[in-house]
């Protein structure tokens, strides 16, 4: 349990508002494109996908790498697509964790 916003939030309902990015992104990265990446991150019923994808990747300057493999990625560039992948998910904590 945690304090937010003046609330004590659980463990089951913190679940629902953190998300958190390692250092070390190999262990979260593991579709075939990194445009599948921010995919699977988006919420099951988010709208135009492909152009929500595109657009946070883009913030990440990250868009004309959408269809390259994310393992041949930079880590400079793996660490980028981890938060945006994130910020997909619409969580409103970020964690991010050095190793």
């Amino acid at each position: 349990m945690f304090k937010y916003e003046d609330r004590i939030v659980s463990n089951r309902e913190s679940k629902k508002l953190c998300f958190m990015v390692m250092q070390n992104t190999g262990n979260q990265l593991f579709t075939e494109s990194v445009l599948d990446e921010v995919f699977i991150s988006l919420p099951k019923h988010s709208k135009n996908k492909n152009d929500v994808a595109m657009n946070i990747l883009r913030q990440f300057d990250l868009d004309f790498l959408a269809h390259r493999h994310p393992q041949s990625l930079s880590g400079r560039q793996k660490q980028r697509l981890a938060i945006a992948c994130t910020l997909a998910t619409g969580r409103e904590i970020l964690a991010l964790r050095a190793d």
